[in-house]
Formats: structure tokens, C-alpha cells, sequence
């Protein structure tokens, strides 16, 4: 590790505490609070889930042999062998089931999901019980020669699937029993084990190759689970109190978004299917990613602290010949913060999504928000159902203006669905009809659809083309994807051709998203597309968002997509915006690590122990402690974003007062109210009395209001400005140097380093507040010259 990277490092973890104090200690509060009300209510019902998660467990691989079912209502989610999602035995078979499901009595409809490999099925809980259907299906499964196939053990759980939530839990009671195990053996003189106990489990969770290695066996959610238990074993075997009570509140709030994911799937299931349309009966052949997906900042982490750590231990066992040494090197180094960070922030995020109606389909796919590099924006997203008028030239005696006014007010009032069927649609005398040679198009389609302007005696007066309304938070949703340096790729479109001149590249109709993906991705960037209807592109992507179509459009949801969003934007806009804020969570959780990771390196080099109990006794779990803290804070200061303004767009200029009256027209906002006594009625000397008498008490509570508002506000800048002094060139050396002499047991030293740089950055703030404050006064005082 370079000292470029290091000092940043150590000052980040010393630093942190100090920026944030007031916040942080809120937010803790908060949090234990939180911690215990989820574990409270994750914890009944255990035994269920203990034999659910131990049978879950035992069938792990990707040989897995057990099926998934959910049933939930009239509805029944079954697994089956054998669907591959192409092929001729995958159309047989899926022939074959929806049509035996279909003749059983009791059974309304049947259908396939491809992509989910399963089978849906409508049923009537009177007549028709769930063991008939699974007879049926195991029947047809031996037929066709499918039975002994094995499901698919790797890929991502389904959000209604109830295993993710049984492994939780039984993660979850782990971590309790072992933290009650290691706190007991705190206070009694049993004998603990070695610390070199924990170096394989560490190992294994912190380094990313192991973790690799045992995720590709297991699956990743099984994978969690066997090193979470191992890890609560061993630490409460050698008196780990810190680390396993870190790993519970990561426990919590991992639980907390499966719940959520369970919560929002149970409440839009009837939407996302309504009766068994729009799921895939096939899909098309899979191609891998072209090249492994670039790690992070959370990855870049784990590979050279792990391999620091590694070749320090190696290096401390041949310099002292002490195993225990070596081990307690490693046990001190381990780069658990940044991990930690991470997902406490991808839990959260997934938690508020769920909970604002977004369905995350794949989870991890929010683990790699802090890696996306490039958007690619399907332009259809963008646009809303109601049609707009994008052209217009005069053919006839009329003008341009007189056209555009013409054709406005027959599309006036219409949607795209009323635009879909052969026409024509007339208004006030006037008649629009498709233009010769233009087929089925639709004010949705990419290149807009043109229409011919009759007028009442049949004459050709005007060509229009009709394309699609932006949605208001179209601007905001192509700002949050540029920012942050990210590359913005749109498909070409009509309807949203204001906009296109904001993105690095735009897409002509008819190009190949999915070669697009795959193209960036040879190029190493991690892309993530929001889209529509385009299933294809959104299972190449990294991270694929797919947006329900607005209502009277027709469409269905992009099952292959990882969240599934909508109708409308709000979502996707919020989860454009995580992306910077999973980034900055990553290289502040992983700063903190290697802040941790070096300041026990210089503990263990130093052959001292801290003696304290608590989160104090490493630098590694003070660390991980912070990122956790963080993760929480970036987590609610995203979730309590207010969306940006709304921007209607559109032809202005070519539109008359009427026209415009009726674009701007909202029938659901609220009428403007007033106070006043000649509204209210009250118009006598009582009324009179009554409202002097709250004017009055109006503006004492105003003044005390202004006072503790201008109290709060220097106390505001006071604290900016501390901040902006601890940004002087020498703070990091001087951080740097008493992190130091603290990790090697020169505490006095320490001290004095630490209270001269806080004192001076202290001065200087004040110093500092009190010049704005006076410059701001007398800026105030000033006459600006009026120019003649």
C-alpha cells in the first residue's frame, strides 16, 4: 500500500467521527432502536425457518434438486424441470404443461415465465388444491424424460421466494446465540481458543478470490449463510464480541429488505401479472458477459489489503517464528469495513425501493451500483402516453399557425391508446386521418406518426407528425444519469428529441442494444440500462431497470430486467441518484478499511494489545463500525431526497392562449385558500380582537423562531468552516502521526498532536465565521450603481 493512498486512508478513519459527531450519535440511537424492533419480529416463528433454512442448506449447488413453489392466494408459482427457455424440448414441454394445467377442473388459466423457469397458474382454492397441480406437473415431468434434471442452484432467487428469508433468520439466530456466548465468556473465567481459530473464516470472508471460490459452489445467498455461521462460531469460541455483533446489525438489515422485497411482490403480483398475460413463454439464447465484470472500489480493497496482510503475516512469522503472531497480523488487517459498507447501503437502498413500489427481481444487482460507468436510456422511457403535436406544415390555404391550432385541438384531450385504431378523430370540424403509406404507426413509435389535417369540406389543409409528450421529470432523469462523469447513451426518438442532444452517443433506430451493451462491456465499462420493452438488452446489462409502461399502452413487464420500476420514472430517477452515492459509500467504506487495516498492522507490529472491550479494541472494527454508520446516513439522506422539479416541455411558440391554457390545466390541484376575516365571514369587533390578539402571539412565536434559527446557522458555519480548515495540506501528516504514535502506545503524544490540530482548526473557523459574517453585513449595507 503507497503512502498516497494510506495517509487519506488513516485520516478518514480518524476524521470521520469528528465531521459528523452530532449526526452520528443520533443515527446510532436510531439504529439500535431499529436493530431491535427488526430482530424482535425476524426471531418468531424460528423453528419453522431453522428446518426450512437447514433443508435449503442441504440441497445447496448447483445441483439443486429441491423445487421452489409459492402459493399465495389463487395464485401458484411452480418450478419445473426441463424449462430451458429455448429450444424444441423446451416448447414441448411447455406445451405439454400449459395445456394439462389447463384441463384440470378448477384451473382458469396457465402460463409459462420463462425466465423464471415456471409455470403460473390461476386456480380456484374450492375445487383445486396444490397437490394436483404438482402431481401434473411431476406427471409430464418423467414423461418427457426431464425428471432427473437438476434446477438451477446459482442464479438469482425470485423476491416471493421464502428460502432467502429462512437463510436470514438462521444467520440471524447465529449471531445472537454467539454474541450471547462471547459476552458470557467475557465475564467468566472460561478458557477461550486461540485467535489463530478465526484466520480461515476471515480469510475466506475478507479475500475475494476465496469468497469467489465459495460463492460459485454454494450460490451466493448459501455461501453468506455457511461463512456467517462459521464466522459466529469461531468468534464466540475466542471471545469476538465486536466483530459478531457487527455482522448481527448487518444480519438485520439484510433481513429487513427481503421482507420488503416479499411485502411489495405480494402487494403488485396482480398487476405484474394481470391474468396471465405478458409472461415469456421463451427466451433467447444467453450469452455470458465478455469479459469479468471490473471490480471497485470495495474489490481493489479486498485483493491488496488482503494481500499486504498476507505477506506481512509471512513476513512476521519468518522475522519471530510465532504462529500466533502471524495470525494476529492477519486477524488485524482484515478488510472488513469496506464490505461492511457496502452492504449495509445496497440493504437499505433495497429496503426504501421495495418500500416506494420498485420489485428488485435481483438483489445483488445493487451491489454494483457503485461500479456503473455508462446508461443507456431506451428514449420510450421518457415519453408519457398522452400525445403531442412535434410538426406541422401548411398544404393548403391555411398557415402554419392556423394548422398547428387546427391539429392541436382535435388531439386535444387524447391518449395514445385513442390514437392506435384506424382513425380518423375529428374536432370542431376538422379531421385528422393517417397519412398514405404510414401503416399501423403510433405517437409511441420512434419515428412519430403522420397524420393528414381535413378540413369540413374534405380538403388536405396540413401534415402533422404526432409523436408522445415528454414525462415532466425527463430532464432530471438525464441529469442524474450524466452525472458523476457517467457516459448517457439514448435511442433515437421523436418524442424525445429535445433531449438527445444531452447524451454522448444516441442509438439510430433499429440498432441492437444488446450489441451495444456487449460492446461497452468488451470496452470494460459497466453499463446499466433503463428500459421499456427490451428484454433482451436488459439481461445483457450489468444492471438492467425495467419500467412498466404507462397505462392505455400496451406492453408487459421486462421480466429479465433486475427491478423492475412503474409506471412513471420517480424510481428510476431515485436509483440513477444511488449510483453516485453507492460509489462515494464504497470509497469511503474502503478508505476506512485501509485506514483500520494499517493502523492494526501498526498495532500488531508493534507487539501491543488494546485491552478494552467494546468496538475500540481493533481499528478494524471501529472502522467497520463507521462504514456501517455512513452506509446508514448516505442510505436516509437518499430516501428523504425530494424529487426535482417537474419540466413541462413543449412548442410554446406555435401554441395559442387556448392551447396553452389546456396543456397547463391540472384538474386535481387544489384551489387556492385564504385566511382572512371578509373570506372567513368574521367581520365584527370580536373577529377584529381575535385576530390582532394572533398576530400577536403569530409574532412572538416568529421572533423566537428567527432567534433559534439564527442560532442553529452559526453554529452551522462555525462547523463548515472547522471543516474547511481541517482541509489544510498538513492535517493528513499531522493525522497520520498521531494515529501512529496512539496504534504504538505513545497516548500522550498522541494527545497533543491531536488537540493542537483540533484547537487551531477550531480558532481558525471561528476566525473565519466571524470574516464572512462581516463581509456578509457589509456586503448588505451596499447600493449597487444604477447604470444609465
Amino acid at each position: 500500500m503507497s503512502l498516497s493512498g494510506l495517509v487519506p486512508s488513516v485520516v478518514g478513519l480518524v476524521s470521520a467521527p469528528v465531521g459528523a459527531l452530532g449526526g452520528a450519535v443520533r443515527d446510532a440511537t436510531t439504529t439500535a432502536v431499529q436493530a431491535g424492533r427488526a430482530a424482535q419480529q425476524a426471531l418468531r416463528s424460528v423453528p419453522g425457518d431453522l428446518a426450512e433454512a437447514a433443508a435449503v442448506l442441504a440441497d445447496a449447488g448447483k445441483q439443486r434438486g429441491r423445487r421452489r413453489v409459492w402459493r399465495r392466494g389463487g395464485r401458484a408459482y411452480v418450478e419445473v424441470r426441463g424449462l430451458t427457455g429455448n429450444g424444441e424440448s423446451h416448447e414441448r414441454l411447455r406445451s405439454d404443461v400449459t395445456a394439462a394445467l389447463r384441463a384440470v377442473k378448477g384451473v382458469h388459466w396457465a402460463e409459462v415465465n420463462a425466465v423464471l423457469g415456471q409455470v403460473v397458474v390461476d386456480l380456484s382454492e374450492d375445487d383445486t388444491g396444490l397437490d394436483k397441480v404438482l402431481d401434473v406437473v411431476m406427471t409430464l415431468e418423467e414423461a418427457h424424460g426431464t425428471d432427473d434434471d437438476p434446477f438451477s442452484g446459482t442464479g438469482p432467487m425470485p423476491p416471493f421466494a421464502t428460502a432467502p428469508a429462512a437463510l436470514a433468520k438462521a444467520a440471524l439466530v447465529a449471531d445472537c446465540v454467539a454474541l450471547g456466548v462471547a459476552a458470557v465468556r467475557q465475564v467468566t473465567p472460561l478458557p477461550a481458543f486461540p485467535a489463530m481459530l478465526r484466520v480461515p473464516v476471515v480469510m475466506t470472508e475478507s479475500h475475494p478470490l476465496l469468497r469467489r471460490l465459495v460463492e460459485n459452489r454454494l450460490g451466493k445467498p448459501h455461501a453468506a449463510v455457511v461463512i456467517s455461521v462459521s464466522s459466529a462460531t469461531v468468534h464466540a469460541l475466542t471471545d469476538g464480541v465486536a466483530p459478531v455483533a457487527l455482522d448481527t446489525v448487518q444480519r438485520v438489515w439484510q433481513l429487513a429488505e427481503i421482507r420488503a422485497r416479499q411485502g411489495v411482490w405480494h402487494a403488485r403480483e396482480h398487476e405484474l401479472v394481470p391474468g396471465g398475460e405478458g409472461l415469456p413463454p421463451r427466451i433467447a439464447g444467453w450469452l455470458p458477459r465478455p469479459v469479468p465484470l471490473p471490480p471497485g472500489p470495495v474489490e481493489k480493497c479486498g485483493e491488496r489489503t488482503s494481500m499486504a496482510s498476507v505477506l506481512g503475516a509471512g513476513g512476521l512469522l519468518a522475522w519471530t517464528g510465532s504462529l500466533d503472531t502471524a495470525a494476529r497480523a492477519i486477524l488485524a488487517t482484515a478488510p472488513k469495513a469496506a464490505g461492511m459498507g457496502r452492504e449495509a447501503f445496497s440493504a437499505l437502498l433495497g429496503r426504501d425501493l421495495a418500500g416506494a413500489g420498485a420489485v428488485p427481481m435481483d438483489a445483488e444487482a445493487l451491489r454494483v451500483l457503485d461500479r456503473v460507468t455508462t446508461v443507456l436510456i431506451d428514449s420510450t422511457v421518457l415519453c408519457t402516453s398522452r400525445p403531442r403535436l412535434l410538426e406541422a406544415a401548411s398544404t393548403g390555404e391555411l398557415d402554419e399557425a392556423e394548422v398547428w391550432s387546427a391539429a392541436h385541438n382535435v388531439l386535444a384531450g387524447r391518449s395514445v391508446a385513442d390514437l392506435s385504431h384506424p382513425g380518423p378523430w375529428t374536432a370542431d370540424g376538422w379531421r385528422l386521418q393517417r397519412a398514405a403509406g404510414t401503416g399501423s404507426r403510433r405517437p409511441d413509435d420512434p419515428e412519430g406518426m403522420p397524420l393528414d389535417l381535413y378540413d369540413a369540406a374534405g380538403i388536405v389543409q396540413g401534415r402533422i407528425l404526432a409523436g408522445c409528450d415528454l414525462d415532466p421529470l425527463a430532464d432530471a432523469l438525464v441529469g442524474a444519469a450524466r452525472s458523476g462523469g457517467r457516459g448517457l447513451l439514448l435511442t433515437e426518438h421523436a418524442g424525445a428529441g429535445e433531449l438527445l442532444p444531452w447524451a454522448d452517443r444516441v442509438l439510430p433506430a433499429g440498432t441492437s442494444a444488446v450489441a451495444e451493451v456487449r460492446r461497452l462491456q468488451a470496452d470494460g465499462d459497466v453499463v446499466l440500462v433503463v428500459a421499456t420493452g427490451d428484454d433482451h438488452a436488459l439481461a445483457a446489462a450489468d444492471v438492467g431497470v425495467g419500467v412498466l409502461p404507462p397505462p392505455g399502452v400496451p406492453g408487459h413487464p421486462c421480466w429479465s430486467a433486475d427491478i423492475i420500476c412503474g409506471p412513471g420514472v420517480e424510481q428510476v430517477w431515485r436509483i440513477l441518484v444511488a449510483v453516485d452515492e453507492a460509489r462515494q459509500v464504497s470509497g469511503r467504506s474502503a478508505h476506512l478499511s485501509m485506514g483500520g487495516s494499517a493502523l492494526g498492522a501498526l498495532i500488531a507490529a508493534a507487539g501491543r494489545r488494546r485491552t478494552m472491550l467494546g468496538l475500540t479494541t481493533s481499528p478494524v472494527y471501529g472502522a467497520a463500525f463507521l462504514a456501517q454508520l455512513g452506509a446508514l446516513r448516505a442510505a436516509r439522506r437518499l430516501a428523504g431526497r425530494p424529487l426535482p422539479p417537474r419540466r413541462v416541455r413543449g412548442t410554446w411558440h406555435a401554441l395559442g392562449a387556448r392551447e396553452t391554457l389546456g396543456v397547463l390545466h391540472h384538474p386535481g390541484r387544489p384551489k387556492a385558500t385564504s385566511g382572512t376575516a371578509a373570506e372567513t365571514g368574521g367581520t365584527g369587533p370580536e373577529a377584529v380582537e381575535a385576530t390582532r390578539r394572533a398576530l400577536a402571539a403569530a409574532a412572538r412565536f416568529t421572533a423566537g423562531a428567527t432567534g433559534l434559527r439564527s442560532a442553529a446557522h452559526g453554529a452551522g458555519q462555525l462547523a463548515t468552516a472547522v471543516r474547511e480548515e481541517l482541509r489544510d495540506p498538513l492535517t493528513p501528516v499531522l493525522a497520520l502521526g498521531a494515529a501512529a504514535s496512539a496504534a504504538v502506545g505513545s497516548t500522550i503524544d498522541s494527545a497533543l498532536v491531536g488537540g493542537v490540530m483540533a484547537g487551531n482548526a477550531v480558532i481558525s473557523g471561528a476566525q473565519r465565521a466571524r470574516a464572512e459574517r462581516a463581509l456578509n453585513a457589509l456586503l448588505l449595507t451596499q447600493q449597487t450603481p444604477r447604470a444609465w
